[in-house]
């Protein structure tokens, strides 16, 4: 089950990022930027990598619930109106 999951976000994956999250993703850089001069590249770096691991997983998390959601729903409609 899972494999089948995985398989279809990453068939999703690959759909154009919506416009509202590359203007929020863009509206990060300046921050990024100021954190790299004062602190440095390794020091900037990290925590951006823990965001997207962070945010990978709650992403990863929502889309399995939503396909499970929308598997109860399906099996729910069949059996209600298949007879």
């Amino acid at each position: 089950m899972m494999a089948l999951i995985q398989e279809l976000q990453a068939l999703l994956m690959k759909e154009q990022i919506s416009d509202a999250a590359q203007r929020a993703n863009k509206a990060l850089f300046p921050y990024y930027e100021t954190i790299q001069k004062q602190f440095g590249l390794a020091f900037a770096d990290e925590p951006s990598n823990k965001d997207a691991q962070a945010w990978t997983a709650t992403i990863e998390d929502a889309f399995i619930k939503g396909f499970r959601a929308g598997g109860q729903l399906m099996l729910e409609v069949l059996a209600k109106y298949s007879s």
